[in-house]
């Protein structure tokens, strides 16, 4: 399926951006010319994480099992353009499935680890999986039996498959693709295009639920590309990932450069940060990525000192929460005996990766375009920003011209995903005439003769949560629906660990009251993420709005 047009398709295929090659193709040539080199490894906890022992593959071992998987795909009947709908830990098997997908045909909808069966409920009538994949034991919960009665809701699915041993009845079991005595696959496989999607992530939005993100192999190489090249990932180099393959984060800052870089992914399930150190103590690690609170503690520890495993790195990417980065933030991952990459995303819509300079503030954002690796005119140009509403002073004196963010890039969904229910309120993503799309991000200009972009403030319909986007409207719906309450909001607090933190405003119906606890309860009754529990509860005499009847997020406090 290809939902790009043919003019941006050329565009980029034009600029040298984009290509033909697929995700799988590029896994397949190092396959055929590296085929001993360390492909993949397992946690060394994965034990304490889901069932087994941990794993690793040679490039020759990783081809012959993603075989095996997209045989057993076809031959449950699925065809190319199928959704499978995966809910994974940190291990193997996510990159097994992601490149099995890949390599057959099939559109894999990578899940956020937290979600419950009320994001699934909500999330994934609108795309009509055909397959719910996932494991019997992540970390005690038995997800597999979660899809089961997921699918009991969802007359798309035909089939629920899991890993592990014991699956429950009427479970396809997937664990018989790591036997060694299963004979390998040669079929000849279909042609996928790299324009074809490869993905559909999940993102928070303006739209009341999570919104489906389409992305292509093209797409993907081009997010790829961003941290590749600023982090200076070389070709054989090995990657440390302890983020799960499900936004744009982890497949475009870990997965795919380590596709581009023929290299070895190491995986670490998040967070035990004694493993991780281990890893990094018994391993040669040439990058790996962490949030800025994680670099500070580590480095306290003296991981990142001269002489400690740490200082090995190539390079360490800065994994920044929230786009709004904190007056702290020269200082935050500071003076390490490593290099430092700032990366900062724009919820699933796209990121940047910056090498830090000294004396430069890693808050600031290029205005214009965006040559990867920073500095190099001559290098592709990966994202270009421009300010609708703003204008450069031409006086001597910095300009504190503010307007909204716009952005537009090779790495950018071109649509959310066509919902497959009739009638349905989709979510848009608007262009304007250039393909610029707004951010929603309030930004002002830094410096005169080559100005900057500093993000100061935020639409208020998205919170970024821990480097997720999270939809504020679910969240009021979400929140309101309590029995005892006549309306409800939720509004955030800045958080320089994980970007903003949730507050819930609450309207007690006349006569009734209700506690944290309380309130906790019933969202744990409606089987919600955790991440949807706010910090804190506080009760307000209204929730203020607009003539639209919008929430007005920040003036809520004024209302205790």
């Amino acid at each position: 399926m290809i939902l790009s047009d043919a003019a941006t398709i050329d565009h980029y295929t034009n600029a040298g951006v984009w290509g033909r090659a697929t995700l799988d193709a590029i896994f397949r040539k190092t396959a055929q010319s590296d085929p001993d080199r360390l492909a993949l490894a397992d946690p060394p906890n994965r034990s304490a994480v889901t069932h087994g022992n941990p794993r690793q593959f040679t490039y020759r071992e990783a081809d012959a099992v993603i075989g095996k998987l997209a045989r057993q795909f076809t031959d449950l009947g699925l065809v190319p353009g199928d959704i499978v709908a995966t809910q994974l830990p940190n291990t193997v098997e996510q990159i097994v499935v992601l490149l099995a997908c890949a390599r057959c045909g099939l559109i894999d909808s990578p899940l956020p680890l937290m979600w419950r069966e009320f994001e699934l409920s909500t999330a994934l009538p609108s795309i009509a999986p055909k397959a719910l994949l996932s494991c019997v034991d992540i970390v005690g919960r038995d997800h597999a039996e979660m899809m089961r009665h997921a699918a009991a809701d969802l007359f798309s699915v035909r089939f629920v498959l899991s890993f592990g041993r014991d699956v429950p009845e009427g479970v396809v079991p997937l664990d018989g693709i790591f036997d060694p005595d299963t004979p390998v696959d040669t079929t000849e496989w279909p042609d996928v295009s790299a324009n074809d999607i490869l993905t559909i992530c999940w993102a928070g939005g303006q739209h009341p639920t999570p919104c489906p993100v389409p992305r292509s192999h093209n797409h993907w190489i081009a997010a790829g590309l961003m941290n590749l090249l600023e982090a200076r990932i070389s070709r054989g180099n090995a990657l440390l990932c302890p983020y799960p393959l499900a936004g744009l984060v982890s497949i475009g800052g870990f997965f795919v450069p380590w596709l581009l870089s023929s290299g070895t992914l190491h995986l670490h399930h998040p967070f035990d940060l004694d493993v991780f150190v281990e890893q990094l103590q018994t391993l040669t690690i040439d990058f790996t990525g962490l949030p800025p609170a994680v670099i500070d503690a580590l480095k306290s520890d003296g991981v990142f000192n001269k002489g400690a495993p740490a200082s090995g790195l190539s390079s360490v990417g800065c994994f920044w929460p929230s786009p709004f980065l904190p007056e702290s933030a020269n200082e935050r991952a500071a003076n390490l005996s490593v290099p430092v990459v700032d990366i900062r995303t724009f919820g699933e819509m796209a990121y940047v990766a910056r090498r830090r300079t000294p004396n430069e503030r890693p808050c600031l954002l290029t205005h214009g375009e965006w040559n990867a690796p920073v500095g190099t005119p001559s290098g592709p140009v990966l994202l270009s920003s421009r300010v609708r509403g703003g204008a450069v002073s031409n006086s001597n004196d910095s300009s504190l011209l503010a307007g909204d963010l716009m952005i537009k890039s090779a790495m950018m969904f071109d649509a959310f995903y066509p919902s497959v229910i009739p009638g349905s309120d989709e979510p848009t993503l608007e262009k304007d005439s250039h393909g610029f799309v707004n951010t929603g991000i309030r930004c002002r200009f830094v410096g005169a003769a080559k100005p900057s972009l500093d993000c100061v403030r935020r639409e208020g319909s998205i919170i970024y949560h821990g480097g997720m986007s999270i939809s504020a409207c679910e969240l009021d719906r979400l929140y309101a629906g309590h029995d005892l309450l006549s309306d409800a909001a939720a509004f955030t607090f800045d958080d320089p660990i994980m970007g903003e933190r949730i507050i819930a405003a609450i309207v007690p119906s006349p006569g009734k009251s209700i506690t944290f606890d309380d309130f906790a309860d019933y969202l744990k009754q409606q089987k919600v993420a955790a991440y949807k529990v706010p910090d804190r509860v506080v009760t307000v005499k209204m929730i203020p709005r607009d003539e639209h009847g919008e929430v007005l997020r920040d003036r809520v406090l004024d209302q205790i």
